[in-house]
């Protein structure tokens, strides 16, 4: 009979540690928003680097653009999926999504035009990219050098601030090679939005605590 209830025992006690085991080793928000965030920047730079070389430079931005906000709207996706808790935060993430969709489709459509009249002037191309090659570089050392914050939404905006700036550099490039008003047009959009949201980013991070 000792035996017996001594065996009880110890299955109850191992049904009572799996649980407890569970609990201590489940990631966080925040691991888990680091892990995704982690593999998102790998893609974002891969998709980047390999984008396709037109010998257009019109053509060229649009590949690279595109990639870059997707890029944006996996890390706002990201942050709403891994428990974002600041309103202000989760309405920025929710408006990149919208905004870069509305954007992508945008690029797409005058990448059609520009695929039908495809011209190429391959010097002007090969300056484009080597100043677009460092941008991306910088982009993704910048990132990839982040450091975690303890706090999801604050991790969230640092990565963006890095990533806006990214587009504001790749803006300020296209807009000395193109010969395209379409794509000046746009670009100076991107201009315009995309500072203004910087320091709003900034200013949020820091009353964040």
């Amino acid at each position: 009979m000792k035996k017996f209830l001594k065996k009880i025992f110890v299955l109850m006690t191992i049904c009572i540690s799996i649980p407890s085991n569970n609990f201590i080793f489940a990631e966080s928000d925040e691991e888990s928003y680091l892990k995704e965030d982690k593999a998102i920047t790998e893609s974002l730079g891969s998709n980047m680097i390999y984008a396709p070389h037109t010998g257009n430079v019109n053509l060229d931005y649009l590949y690279q653009m595109i990639q870059h906000h997707k890029g944006a709207i996996d890390m706002a996706k990201n942050l709403l999926n891994n428990g974002g808790e600041n309103e202000e935060v989760t309405q920025i993430a929710k408006d990149i999504i919208k905004n870069q969709t509305i954007s992508i489709a945008s690029m797409e459509g005058l990448m059609k035009t520009l695929i039908e009249n495809l011209t190429q002037d391959k010097v002007r191309e090969e300056k484009y990219l080597k100043e677009y090659e460092k941008i991306v570089k910088e982009m993704m050392c910048g990132l990839e050098n982040l450091k975690p914050t303890g706090n999801v939404d604050k991790d969230f905006l640092q990565s963006m601030i890095v990533h806006h700036q990214g587009a504001i550099d790749m803006v300020n490039s296209i807009i000395k090679y193109t010969d395209n008003a379409e794509i000046k047009k746009m670009a100076e959009g991107e201009l315009k939005n995309q500072q203004p949201e910087i320091d709003n980013m900034k200013k949020l991070f820091d009353s964040i605590k």
